[in-house]
């Protein structure tokens, strides 16, 4: 991370918001951090200071007074115990499995975790009490129309009351898992694309669908589907909706937009991504140097930090957007 002056910049895509805080993990490093609306950001935990990969996990939950994280480049699910810092491993179904499955969606129900899996075409319910798990798998006659095989099953999926809405990154519509029932449904859509990374329910026919590599949304309102082009993007990798507005999260860069589906076009709006966004999948947030530097010496790499004329560098603290 680079401090120019008196702030620092923050980034996670793995955040979970609660009312009077937040938890997200690094986006560049294994270390996993707290922070308050008026600005106080600290280190929970350090899981594996060796891992340097980028984005090494996808999603986070909190369940009473434990952190659950889902790996990305990392390789496996973790438990953190956020009172006695302590880390266990979560193991779903025997190790192999953790080296395997990776996961940018959690979900919980009362103490029933729920994972849909980026490269597997089924939905995990994890007890957390009673740590049983159980696997859902998408049916055969569902696998046979949607095309799976790509590299992706579903990059981003979303939770819509007692439902998860799961994006087909092939691009064949979308899947509805019933949390009750658990039960798949699958909606299609005829879209001209694959990658399709994202997507939110507006109302009771109406989604919208994000293309990762596309400067383009899809709308579809039960019978048709209308593309609509959004200026020079590169494409787009996440949706949500929050206070009755949708927001997009550029893929590769880490810029945000709102999406004005009448007018059909983006508006840039970084400024909405911050602590307050209850439904924001992002952490983007200035914060005072005073504040990084007291973190760090508190880390496991206090170490990292250098001084270089005016500016000041905490090497795999976190990085500079």
């Amino acid at each position: 991370m680079q401090i120019i002056g008196d702030k620092a910049l923050v980034y996670s895509e793995a955040v979970f918001i609660e009312s009077n805080c937040s938890w997200f993990c690094d986006y560049d490093s294994s270390t996993i951090y707290k922070s308050t609306p008026e600005g106080l950001t600290e280190v929970v935990v350090e899981i594996n200071n060796q891992i340097k990969n980028t984005r090494p996990y996808g999603a986070i939950v909190k369940y009473e007074d434990q952190l659950i994280i889902s790996p990305l480049s990392a390789e496996k699910f973790f438990c953190v115990d956020i009172e006695t810092k302590e880390v266990k491993t979560i193991c779903l179904s025997g190790e192999y499995i953790n080296k395997k499955l990776k996961s940018c969606s959690l979900f919980l129900l009362d103490e029933l975790l729920f994972v849909v899996f980026i490269n597997s075409p089924m939905v995990a319910v994890y007890n957390l009490r009673t740590h049983l798990c159980e696997y859902y798998t998408v049916p055969d006659s569902i696998l046979k129309i949607i095309d799976y095989g790509l590299p992706y099953f579903c990059l981003y999926s979303k939770m819509d009351n007692n439902e998860i809405i799961i994006p087909l990154y092939s691009g064949k519509g979308v899947i509805i898992f019933n949390l009750f029932t658990r039960k798949f449904t699958h909606i299609e859509m005829k879209i001209d694309s694959s990658s399709i990374s994202s997507a939110v329910k507006l109302d009771d026919e109406r989604f919208v669908l994000t293309n990762r590599f596309e400067n383009s949304v899809y709308i579809n309102n039960g019978e048709s589907t209308n593309k609509i082009i959004l200026g020079n993007s590169i494409g787009y990798r996440n949706i949500w909706v929050d206070n009755g507005e949708i927001f997009l999260l550029r893929e590769k860069y880490r810029d945000v937009f709102r999406l004005d589906i009448e007018e059909e076009k983006v508006i840039v709006c970084n400024a909405k991504c911050n602590l307050h966004n209850k439904n924001s999948p992002i952490i983007s947030i200035a914060v005072d140097s005073d504040k990084i530097i007291e973190m760090a010496k508190n880390s496991l790499l206090h170490n990292d930090i250098e001084i270089e004329g005016n500016n000041t560098y905490l090497n795999m603290f976190i990085r500079c957007i």
